[in-house]
């Protein structure tokens, strides 16, 4: 399943394109990887570096990390959590033709995860953690339009709700 939306940064104009877990983008052009994370009594774990704007943990691979290495390092750093369990859930294929990196076109995944929440300490550029419902979490992000959030929202909801059947939680 694929939804298109558009979007600006910085005062430029992007096309975003959501492709499911069916489509695995090529390492190379993978910018940024986080998720929705879970603690086990089903709040979705955010994090902020203002105070008041909050995001989905995640973050930039390092040298030649792979995808999944990069989401557990970042959401140990950002939101002091230790993911458990993960599911690749898909990519956001960003295309950026007024990009200063170079980049015009690359890829943001994203996953699923079941975290242990540690102790928060403000480092790494993040000042605070919230749990929310999965219910506030469009209240929470300010994804505008929303259509892709609700979709990863839809498919983390979905492995969730697996996870809690297989474990009987």
């Amino acid at each position: 399943m694929s939804i298109v939306e558009e979007n600006s940064w910085q005062g430029h104009r992007l096309i975003v394109t959501w492709h499911d877990s069916s489509f695995i983008p090529p390492r190379e052009l993978i910018t940024q990887a986080s998720g929705i994370c879970f603690n086990n009594k089903g709040r979705i774990i955010l994090v902020t570096t203002d105070g008041s704007s909050w995001h989905l943990p995640g973050g930039h691979p390092e040298g030649d990390e792979d995808m999944k290495t990069t989401f557990i390092r970042e959401v140990k750093e950002e939101a002091c959590t230790i993911v458990t369990n993960l599911v690749y859930l898909g990519a956001q294929e960003i295309t950026d033709p007024e990009n200063n990196t170079g980049l015009s076109t690359y890829y943001q995944v994203r996953f699923w995860a079941r975290v242990r929440l540690q102790k928060f300490k403000g480092k790494h550029e993040m000042v605070g953690r919230k749990l929310v419902k999965p219910s506030e979490i469009n209240l929470s992000l300010n994804w505008r339009p929303n259509r892709i959030l609700e979709a990863i929202l839809k498919a983390a909801l979905d492995c969730e709700g697996k996870f809690r059947r297989k474990n009987r939680e």
